[in-house]
């Protein structure tokens, strides 16, 4: 408002109306409705994101857009990093979800995605991260957690984060079981060992875990 700037909104500009998971999606534009969308990403906030987009494409060509293209540009789409996944006997995702905001859409996604799966985590959180809240989102999820450090200097201290998870867990309730474990690709190697076919393993807190993740993999 204060530069004059024009204002649209997600929801109210512009719409989605969505289905299952794993169907096509509708998008209300500014100029036209588009019908039959995929995405190649993973998530409901990535259709989010694609009708953001889709909205400020229109405005700045100040037309409709052409709907047989923009099928196949979404279809294309892959977000590195974000619901990534990386294996699939077990199924590993990589998020680099790292405050309290990405960790609920992640697990809003992931609840969608993968109703009544159990998590088994490796998690790394930097230090000037609200820890305590996102671990209160993620830890009740989670079968098993692996607390572990990234490359970054800034990351927490492994046996902090699983401090803090034991902290969160107030009887009678019973938490996850938490492995300390300094190695990020070590944690990862035990996770995976763990993991029965009803469990994702999720790699998670931090970008720069999932790029040290990444690195291990050879990506």
């Amino acid at each position: 408002r204060e530069r004059g700037a024009e204002l649209h909104l997600l929801d109210e500009d512009v719409s989605i109306l969505a289905g299952a998971p794993e169907s096509p999606f509708d998008v209300f534009g500014l100029h036209d409705s588009y019908d039959n969308l995929t995405l190649g990403s993973l998530g409901l906030f990535q259709r989010h994101n694609a009708a953001l987009a889709l909205g400020a494409a229109e405005l700045f060509l100040d037309a409709p857009l052409d709907v047989h293209a923009l099928r196949l540009a979404l279809a294309e789409v892959t977000v590195a990093g974000r619901l990534e996944a990386v294996s699939h006997k077990p199924l590993c995702l990589l998020d680099g979800a790292h405050n309290l905001h990405g960790l609920t859409a992640l697990m809003d996604s992931i609840e969608e995605i993968l109703p009544r799966c159990r998590i088994i985590a490796v998690v790394s959180i930097l230090e000037d991260k609200d820890a305590r809240a996102m671990l209160s989102e993620l830890a009740p999820r989670c079968d098993i957690l692996f607390v572990t450090a990234s490359s970054n200097p800034r990351a927490l201290p492994p046996a902090a984060l699983a401090e803090i998870v034991e902290e969160l867990v107030e009887p009678p309730q019973r938490g996850p079981e938490v492995f300390v474990d300094e190695d990020p690709c070590s944690a990862l190697r035990s996770a995976y060992k763990l993991a029965s076919s009803n469990q994702v393993v999720l790699v998670t807190g931090s970008l720069y875990l999932v790029g040290d993740i990444k690195r291990g993999l050879g990506r």
